[in-house]
């Protein structure tokens, strides 16, 4: 996320999902894109010097409608994005040097200036994963034993 902008994620019992994206200065998207997404991230050398690189990519986008709240305060502004059932858990790998790969549901927002906004909601299975590891069982026959 970006200084200044808060998301608060609204489950319904039946599995809808509405994101609210509360921003201090006008978010003002041109597209809202809600879908699977994966973010890439590294470390890039440039020079003497490194920093982090990040890419997100959006598979599976649909354009999306959203609403914005009103509020008491000016100079806040919410914009609430319904996603349906799109909440899956986020799978990826990390490796030790902090780079890796992450897939979860995500929001894109254009924004002007060639600048988004992305949300990626970063969530854990329901029930806890089980690893099951079947072994055939292991006969060892010789002669008549």
């Amino acid at each position: 996320m970006t200084d200044g902008n808060e998301v608060w994620v609204n489950l319904s019992q039946s599995g809808n999902t509405t994101v609210s994206v509360r921003g201090t200065s006008p978010i003002k998207p041109r597209a809202v894109n809600v879908g699977s997404a994966s973010l890439g991230f590294m470390w890039v050398s440039t020079g003497k010097s490194t920093h982090w690189q990040f890419t997100p990519t959006l598979f599976e986008s649909n354009l999306t409608q959203y609403t914005e709240t009103p509020t008491e305060v000016d100079y806040m502004q919410i914009i609430n994005v319904e996603m349906g059932n799109r909440m899956f858990p986020a799978t990826g790998i990390i490796k030790t040097n902090i780079t890796g790969q992450i897939s979860a549901p995500a929001i894109h927002f254009d924004l002007p200036y060639a600048t988004a906004l992305w949300v990626f909601l970063l969530r854990s299975p329901w029930f806890p994963m089980r690893l099951v590891v079947e072994k055939t069982p292991l006969s060892i026959a010789h002669g008549s034993a």
